[in-house]
Formats: structure tokens, C-alpha cells, sequence
């Protein structure tokens, strides 16, 4: 798959970089997390025969293997992380960066649109507390 252009959305789905174009490679299964970003330079071409080349065959079965292996630890994580949320008091979620805010915020499955300044991520979190989504 290739990003060629920011879009949010899919960035947010695949856990992407905000950096285009992206070169991703994504192994078949159930995990939409089980992917790796090609690391080089989109223009050297023999860089990316060889990034692809080791998406093949058998060796290819393992490193997809060893990928959804990571995607589940990220995803435990995540949930460990989301539950700790019920916890967190307003100042703790304001001395957090808007990073990490994000993180959270797509956890919870919070719609982000409209949310720019860090305020605005606090906001969004403490009024899904409230409404018993946490």
C-alpha cells in the first residue's frame, strides 16, 4: 500500500506516520496493525525490491509472524493504557502532551475532529468520563 498524500483517517487506522509519501507493507490476516513502514528513501529502488522481497515465501510468513506479535503487545498496551485513563484526574491529563492526548483520544474511539489545542483533547476525554464511555 502507498500513502501518497495526508489523510488522516487511514494514518490513524494503520497507526502511520505523518510523514508522505509512505511506503507500508501490511501482512494478510486479521491485524490491521501487523505492518511495517519502509524505512529508506523512496527513490532507491533496489532499497525497496529488497523491503518487498522479505514480504515472500516462507521467511516472509515469519517476519509477518513476528510483526503481528508486536502489533499484540502494542495493542495490550493500548488497552492498559485506556483503562489507566479512568483514573487520571484533569491536571494529570493536562500535563500530558497533545501526543499522547491523541493516543488516548483514538483509544477511546473519541472523534477528533474539531480538537486543536491541548484544551480541547482535555475536554473531549473528561466529557466521555463523564458519559460513561471510559
Amino acid at each position: 500500500m502507498q500513502v501518497r498524500g495526508a489523510n488522516d483517517k487511514l494514518a490513524r487506522e494503520f497507526g502511520l506516520p505523518n510523514k508522505y509519501p509512505t511506503l507500508v507493507a501490511v501482512c494478510a490476516g486479521g491485524d490491521k496493525y501487523a505492518r511495517e513502514v519502509f524505512p529508506g528513501d523512496l527513490k532507491d529502488l533496489a532499497a525497496i525490491e529488497k523491503f518487498a522481497g522479505g514480504f515472500g515465501g516462507a521467511a516472509g510468513a515469519k517476519r509477518c509472524a513476528g510483526l503481528r506479535d508486536q502489533a499484540g503487545k502494542e495493542k495490550q498496551r493500548r488497552a492498559a493504557q485506556s483503562q489507566s485513563v479512568k483514573t487520571l484526574t484533569e491536571a494529570q491529563l493536562k500535563k500530558k502532551k497533545i501526543a499522547e492526548l491523541r493516543e488516548i483520544i483514538d483509544d477511546l474511539g473519541i472523534p477528533s475532529a474539531g480538537l486543536l489545542e491541548k484544551p480541547d483533547y482535555v475536554a473531549a476525554i473528561l466529557r466521555a468520563g463523564k458519559g460513561g464511555e471510559l
